[in-house]
């Protein structure tokens, strides 16, 4: 479900909540492709479901500040 600017919100047997980081938007194309391919590549690596919509919420976040859908990802991971 597209949510825009608003939290992120799942149920995994628990809710979880993951707000993004205020992000000045150029061009929302492709920000939910990006989502799905942050959260699920963490998912598939055995990440828990917070950790994967942080990742999720990031890389989108990033997506949205340049035109078209082609920015390098610059994620935080420990």
């Amino acid at each position: 479900m597209k949510n825009g600017g608003a939290a992120v919100r799942a149920w995994d047997g628990a809710a979880d909540q993951i707000q993004s980081a205020p992000t000045r938007e150029v061009d929302s194309t492709a920000a939910g492709d990006s989502f799905k391919t942050g959260f699920l590549a963490e998912r598939m690596q055995g990440a828990t479901m917070p950790e994967s919509l942080r990742c999720g919420v990031d890389l989108a976040a990033q997506g949205i500040t340049a035109h078209g859908a082609l920015v390098a990802p610059k994620l935080n991971k420990a």
